[in-house]
């Protein structure tokens, strides 16, 4: 088995922020009081690096098989935001999602490979558990209940 370290870097001008409109819940508006939620995508730090990049090997590593995890992944609906914005998951690991909002979100996975499934989740509900049979590269999630 190897490893693989480095950063993914962006060069050129930061594309601007993106404002995410919170404004039909009083939750979602009091948990960016200080600060307008921007969109995720496209987002760089301060030096250069990619906080949502994601990477995979593409090629090369058919002959290795991976046990998946016996930790889940947790994906946590916090200030009205998925956290992380970008979460890898082994096909049959265990995805636990949790809100740490006192408002009610939903969650809608739109994969391709995999069973669509769409879920509410109420302040307080306990967590929801998912996962996913077949693989896939980058399924996205949206809420229904906010923008």
């Amino acid at each position: 088995m190897g490893e693989i370290t480095g950063k993914v870097t962006f060069q050129g001008e930061k594309p601007k922020p993106k404002p995410i409109m919170m404004d039909q819940d009083p939750v979602c508006v009091k948990a960016h009081a200080s600060k307008t939620a921007t969109v995720e995508d496209g987002a760089v730090n301060a030096n250069g690096t990619l906080p949502n990049a994601f990477v995979y090997v593409k090629a090369g590593a058919e002959k290795y098989t991976f046990a998946a995890p016996s930790e889940p992944a947790i994906l946590d609906q916090k200030g009205c935001m998925y956290q992380p914005h970008v979460l890898g998951v082994l096909v049959g690991q265990d995805v636990h999602i949790v809100s740490s909002d006192p408002t009610t979100h939903n969650i809608h996975p739109m994969p391709k490979d995999n069973r669509e499934w769409n879920e509410s989740q109420a302040p307080g509900a306990p967590p929801i558990d998912k996962t996913f049979a077949r693989e896939e590269i980058m399924i996205p999630v949206k809420c229904n209940q906010h923008n």
